[in-house]
């Protein structure tokens, strides 16, 4: 019997109805060392909830982060607080 295991990021996000974008955070002044999920992550799969549609997107997270170097997505701020890439979801349906 051999056991697979995977890892998954899990994220929640309050605006992700209106924006269609996951927010993929580079940069957090509140944390340790400033970084942002989006550069330490090492799970196999990111999670996003939409906390108004009550649905999760979930995504292996290689190859979104082969997406993101292809597409270069804006960047975006959120609060202030934390700034990171706005990766449209239309753009990664083909990996959801």
């Amino acid at each position: 019997f051999t056991q697979l295991t995977k890892t998954i990021e899990v994220k929640w996000d309050f605006r992700i109805n209106n924006t269609e974008n996951l927010y993929l955070e580079l940069f957090n002044k509140n944390s340790k060392g400033g970084k942002g999920w989006w550069k330490f992550c090492q799970a196999d799969y990111v999670a996003y909830g939409d906390a108004l549609a009550r649905v999760f997107y979930v995504v292996p997270l290689a190859e979104l982060k082969a997406r993101v170097e292809k597409v270069k997505p804006p960047i975006g701020e959120c609060y202030g607080d934390s700034f990171g890439y706005l990766m449209p979801i239309d753009s990664i349906e083909d990996l959801i």
